[in-house]
């Protein structure tokens, strides 16, 4: 059976209340919508505080892009209301052109960095690009790296918000976590703070070989760099939202389960 259930009625006040010591009653068991915790949430004497360490927060994306379909605009469409800063590290696909006019009326009010690579190590090869590229030339407090995997349901504010709320309380941030071979974060939306981006560059060049098929990327960077990183003492992570079986969520009927109970914001299009 799966469970899977939102933590986050519990990451945008418990956590982050605790994290500057104020204390706040919360009656537990009882499932509220994220507007009406928000709206509680707004009311409290320190909400000043807070929106303004949110607003501090500068976020940087990273995204992943092989062309098979439109996904790319959808997810463009949305994280460009959250940064000012997007990376596109993408190769070429002769089958299906990438849509350089759209993303150039974006970067009118989006700084947009476009980055062609090969098509070698999958995501994470981009990832590590898009990562160094950054480190070496932007400004940013935390990156979110996505790929072209899915497409956003519904606006991601919440989980944006949790991301900026928890940046000093959690080096790294998924959106879900999985049990599938074994437990890990799911990469196709990751957030690392800056010790993070440092810890994968190490161990990208550590780990890469230019052999790797798809299952040798899966077992040793999503899966492995996840728990290397889970399991050092010096890193705290979480996700937005926590499954609780080896079950694949994004196939039938566990999908609809966690988009009718869970409001789950993203359709899988590429499922392994």
């Amino acid at each position: 059976m799966l469970i899977f259930y939102d933590n986050h009625k519990y990451h945008l006040i418990n956590n982050i209340l605790k994290y500057y010591n104020i204390k706040y009653n919360i009656i537990e068991n009882v499932r509220e919508d994220y507007e009406t915790r928000l709206e509680k949430y707004k009311k409290t004497k320190i909400r000043d505080f807070i929106i303004n360490k949110i607003n501090d927060i500068k976020l940087l994306f990273i995204m992943a892009i092989y062309p098979r379909n439109e996904n790319y605009k959808n997810l463009l469409d949305e994280i460009k209301k959250y940064c000012n800063d997007i990376i596109i590290i993408y190769s070429i696909n002769p089958d299906y052109e990438l849509d350089i006019e759209y993303i150039d009326n974006m970067s009118i009010n989006n700084n947009i960095y476009m980055i062609e690579v090969n098509n070698i190590g999958y995501d994470f090869y981009k990832y590590y690009v898009g990562i160094l590229y950054s480190l070496n030339n932007l400004i940013f407090d935390r990156i979110i790296l996505i790929n072209d995997s899915f497409q956003f349901t519904r606006s991601i504010y919440d989980f944006i918000s949790y991301i900026k709320l928890s940046h000093n309380i959690f080096n790294l941030i998924g959106l879900n976590n999985s049990y599938e071979i074994k437990l890990h974060i799911q990469s196709f939306i990751l957030s690392f703070d800056k010790k993070i981006c440092y810890e994968f560059i190490q161990y990208y060049k550590k780990y890469y070989n230019i052999n790797h098929n798809l299952q040798n990327i899966i077992h040793i960077f999503e899966i492995g760099f996840s728990n290397y990183i889970i399991n050092n003492i010096n890193y705290e992570t979480d996700t937005f939202y926590y499954i609780t079986s080896n079950n694949n969520p994004y196939l039938q009927p566990e999908y609809n389960i966690i988009i009718k109970l869970y409001n789950y914001p993203i359709k899988k299009t590429k499922i392994i």
